[in-house]
């Protein structure tokens, strides 16, 4: 048995995940499985925060990753609703991994 696998072109619709002094930043509303087996790989190889941190960039972007590192008024509420969302994208059906 044979599966061949090509690219899609097809556009992929935007969510917004969160906005900051009204600058939005957006997240795939398509499951990213390939970043979901990445991001296994990298909590099996080098542990829960390089994975994370791979996640979470992978999922929402440089800019936005950024966005978030510098605004001083992020809670922890407010991350991990932001991290969930970002899970529940990238990993699509699948379940997002525990940590230790």
């Amino acid at each position: 048995m044979s599966i061949e696998l090509t690219t899609s072109t097809e556009e992929v619709e935007k969510l917004e995940l969160f906005s900051i002094d009204g600058k939005s930043y957006y997240i795939d509303n398509k499951p990213r499985l390939n970043v979901a087996l990445k991001t296994l790989k990298l909590l099996r190889t080098q542990g829960e925060e390089a994975a994370m941190a791979y996640m979470m960039e992978a999922a929402i972007g440089e800019e936005a990753f950024d966005a978030l590192t510098e605004y001083e008024d992020l809670t922890q509420e407010t991350f991990q609703a932001i991290v969930q969302a970002a899970q529940k994208v990238v990993f699509g059906g699948l379940e997002a991994p525990k940590g230790n």
